[in-house]
């Protein structure tokens, strides 16, 4: 078995040129995976607020622009939540750090593996939310501004992918 890996974060929003190619392209890079090289296509998708703060704390460029940050976040996420019809799997990141053992199944059953586990994974702690502002020293009453925006942006997309 073969594995693709495609790593891509969002950090700008300025190209909207890649936001249209690569929302009007993803269906049919779903259906050549599936169809032409017999693969599953598996999407992990994180926390907004997390994701903005880790963008935050990493691009300077990026420490006043959490609405333009949001609409970029909800806009490639609704895109791929839509595919799920297509046969994608989308895995919230937080829950393959809480519960590893069932989600590593889940990934396994979509893939067409049999997962062999020897004994049950423990979740991994500190990347919740609580621990990233403590590990990152910022107070929760300064993120709470820009949670405000991210919730309201991302919010029902979010939610999906947590119930998916």
């Amino acid at each position: 078995m073969e594995a693709i890996g495609i790593k891509k974060s969002f950090p700008t929003f300025s190209n909207k040129d890649y936001f249209r190619t690569f929302i009007a392209e993803w269906p049919s890079f779903v259906r050549w995976m599936r169809e032409t090289m017999g693969g599953s296509v598996l999407v992990i998708v994180r926390d907004p607020r997390l994701t903005m703060l880790s963008w935050k704390t990493t691009f300077d460029a990026l420490k006043e622009s959490t609405e333009n940050q949001c609409i970029a976040w909800n806009t490639i996420t609704s895109a791929i939540v839509s595919s799920q019809s297509l046969g994608v799997l989308v895995v919230c990141y937080e829950d393959l750090t809480e519960n590893p053992h069932t989600v590593i199944f889940r990934i396994a059953e979509h893939v067409g593996v049999k997962s062999t586990l020897k004994e049950h994974l423990p979740a991994v702690s500190g990347f919740d939310l609580v621990s990233y502002l403590a590990r990152k020293g910022i107070p929760m009453a300064s993120a709470e501004a820009d949670f405000s925006v991210v919730e309201n942006i991302c919010g029902d997309i979010a939610q999906e992918v947590r119930l998916s």
